[in-house]
């Protein structure tokens, strides 16, 4: 996974297999590795974030903090986003990452939370957003 994002090469071969198995997001091991790629991005920004003494409690680097934790789960559930969307779904014609079900997202801080959008996203217009 993580080799497919920085060697290109590696990531062409990958792509000439038949249904290989990391091409599909239900495989136990796609969920897997999803899940170790947001702890290590969290862990990653934990790190930095103690170096700048920025106010907010990811981890240490090592071990994520409950609130860590739940930047990791957001950055699993927004790669769910793109990888649920269907193809040849009823709604492949208007849906995009935008519009997919929000029940897995909340505010880290107060777990509010977000409301639907008032209608599909590449629908929108100026400030029509309530």
């Amino acid at each position: 996974f993580l080799r497919m994002a920085i060697d290109m090469a590696y990531a062409e071969e990958v792509n000439e297999l038949e249904n290989h198995w990391s091409e599909d997001p239900n495989d136990e091991r796609v969920v897997l590795l999803t899940n170790e790629v947001a702890k290590i991005m969290t862990n990653m920004l934990a790190r930095n974030m103690k170096a700048a003494n920025y106010p907010v409690d990811f981890g240490d680097g090592k071990k994520l903090s409950p609130l860590g934790e739940k930047y990791s789960a957001m950055l699993v559930a927004k790669s769910k986003c793109r990888t649920e969307l269907k193809k040849d779904g009823s709604d492949s014609t208007w849906m995009t990452f935008r519009d997919t079900l929000l029940s897995e997202f909340a505010s880290i801080f107060t777990n509010t939370k977000p409301v639907p959008l008032s209608g599909h996203w590449m629908e929108l217009s100026g400030n029509k957003l309530d």
